[in-house]
C-alpha cells in the first residue's frame, strides 16, 4: 500500500512539474509587473527562438526602476546576438548614462555581443572607477575588489584609488582599494595602505 501511495504521489508530482512552465506572454508580464524578482525570473527564462517578441519587451525592461532586471535584460539581450539589432541604441543608452555599474557593464558587453564589429570589446574598467564615486559603500568597496582583479591593466583606476585609500569615509572601501593598488602596482605600492580610523 505504501508503494503504491508514494509511486502516485511521484507521478503527481511529475506531472504538476511540468505544468509550472510559463509561456513566453506569461513570462513577458511578469517582466513588466514592476515586481524585481519575478521580472528577474523572467528575463533569464525568456527563450531565445522568439526574438521578435522577446527582443522589444527586454528592451522595455532597460528601463525598469529595478537596476536587477535592466542588467538581466542587458545580458538577456547579448544572448540574442545579431537578432537584437534593434536593441543598440538603448543598450547604448544603458552602457553610457545608466546609474548602476553594473548595468552599464552588462549594456557594454551585450552591444558587443551584438555588433563586435561596431563595438568590440567592452572595458569594464572606466565604469568601475566611476564605481569607485557610488554613495553606497559597498559599491564602492566591489569596485575596488574588482579593479584589483584586472592588475597591470586598470592602470587608469590608480588615481581614483590613491582617492578612496586615503579618503573614503568606510574603512572597508579603503582597504579595498590599497589592496587594489598594490596589486595593480606593485613596485610603486609595495604594501597596501592600512585602513585608518576615522
Amino acid at each position: 500500500m505504501r508503494v503504491g501511495t508514494g509511486l502516485i504521489l511521484l507521478l503527481c508530482g511529475l506531472a504538476s512539474s511540468g505544468c509550472n512552465q510559463k509561456s513566453t506572454d506569461e513570462l513577458i508580464a511578469d517582466l513588466k509587473s514592476g515586481k524585481e524578482k519575478e521580472g528577474v525570473i523572467a528575463a533569464r527564462s525568456l527563450p531565445q527562438g522568439e526574438a521578435e517578441k522577446v527582443v522589444p519587451a527586454l528592451i522595455e525592461a532597460l528601463r525598469h526602476k529595478g537596476s536587477d532586471i535592466r542588467r538581466s535584460a542587458a545580458i538577456k539581450l547579448g544572448g540574442f546576438g545579431e537578432r537584437a539589432t534593434e536593441a543598440i541604441p538603448a543598450l547604448e543608452e544603458a552602457a553610457e548614462h545608466d546609474r548602476d555599474a553594473r548595468v552599464r557593464e552588462a549594456a557594454g558587453n551585450a552591444l558587443t555581443r551584438i555588433d563586435p564589429a561596431q563595438f568590440p570589446p567592452y572595458s569594464p574598467i572606466p565604469a568601475l572607477i566611476e564605481a569607485l564615486k557610488d554613495k553606497r559603500s559597498d559599491m564602492r568597496r566591489t569596485a575596488a575588489i574588482k579593479l584589483a582583479g584586472f592588475r597591470e591593466h586598470a592602470r587608469d583606476a590608480i588615481p581614483a584609488l590613491e582617492e578612496a585609500a586615503e579618503h573614503d569615509r568606510d574603512a572597508r572601501v579603503r582597504e579595498a582599494a590599497g589592496n587594489a593598488l598594490t596589486r595593480i602596482d606593485p613596485e610603486r605600492f609595495p604594501n597596501a595602505p592600512r585602513a585608518g580610523r576615522r
